[in-house]
């Protein structure tokens, strides 16, 4: 599970259940020529798509039950305040590839070759296309207007804006602009920005040394002692966003109150016998005169 790998959170395991939905729902309406689908039948997705079975066991995620009542409200928002221009959609979750090349050490030309996969790509006129972005955020940037120099979109989705441009506009040579739109599920709401093909070569000249950098930390190989348990020895760190959990050594452990004269702990490992609380010594509850001071009356 990507979640047991250590780099994907619950949260960002709902986004990526709530895209998976999307792009069914999306292709559902396209079968049947429909602009919007029936909130029943996205729920019915919905509960088919957690199952997880048409899905490759490197790409599965795990959702908490606690997540699941927020995706099931991102999914009757989808289905109920949004209709699409289904015969305008070119293609759904599809990926996309473009060769770019950088200039190496000595002088030599290094190719690469970058792929990135859209949630919807929908056609706007002759020679425009939209990217349809879904964010399962709360937060939502502030708006403007989608041509300005700084239209509003997420801070992740600057770099998105800029690389999936480049990649539409070098997989489809007829489109002169692309326009990024971000939609917000829970709010309903969408954030624009739109490049121009002759924007691509100063996109370029920034993708170049990002992707240098990239090939140089791939092979500088994989960072030592990168895995769970040594992330572990640095702190009471769980992959549990939602909570933080206790140290496996801090587990049934009580302190002494804050003032008592005491630093002794009760363990309640060997103290819970009979389902009987631990008994505290008297002198883990001895208090400060201060201490005391801070009592209720009886």
């Amino acid at each position: 599970l990507r979640y047991a790998n250590g780099w994907s959170t619950h949260p960002q395991a709902r986004g990526t259940m709530f895209h998976r939905i999307a792009a069914e729902c999306l292709r559902t309406m396209r079968a049947s020529d429909s602009e919007g689908i029936p909130v029943e039948e996205a729920l019915q997705i919905m509960h088919e798509a957690l199952y997880q079975h048409d899905v490759d066991p490197r790409d599965r995620v795990r959702v908490p039950l606690r997540e699941l009542p927020d995706l099931e409200m991102a999914v009757v928002k989808f289905a109920h305040d949004n209709t699409f221009s289904i015969r305008s959609i070119i293609d759904i979750e599809r990926r996309l590839s473009a060769e770019l090349t950088y200039p190496g050490p000595d002088g030599e030309e290094i190719r690469r070759v970058l792929t990135g996969q859209l949630d919807a790509l929908i056609a706007r006129g002759a020679d425009e296309a939209v990217v349809l972005d879904w964010k399962t955020t709360w937060a939502l940037p502030p708006a403007r207007d989608e041509n300005a120099d700084d239209p509003g979109v997420s801070y992740h989705g600057y770099f998105q804006q800029m690389f999936y441009a480049w990649l539409v506009m070098r997989n489809y040579p007829s489109l002169n602009a692309v326009t990024l739109r971000e939609f917000y599920v829970y709010r309903t709401k969408a954030r624009s920005a739109r490049v121009t093909r002759d924007q691509l070569p100063a996109i370029e000249a920034r993708l170049r040394p990002l992707l240098a950098n990239f090939d140089r930390a791939v092979a500088a190989g994989a960072p030592p002692k990168l895995t769970l348990k040594a992330l572990e020895r640095h702190g009471s760190w769980r992959p549990s966003p939602a909570r933080r959990s206790t140290s496996p050594a801090r587990r049934g452990r009580t302190r002494a109150p804050t003032g008592s004269t005491s630093a002794a702990r009760v363990r309640g490992s060997g103290s819970r016998r009979n389902g009987r609380s631990p008994t505290v010594p008297p002198s883990c509850t001895a208090s400060t005169p201060r201490a005391a001071s801070r009592r209720r009356p009886s």
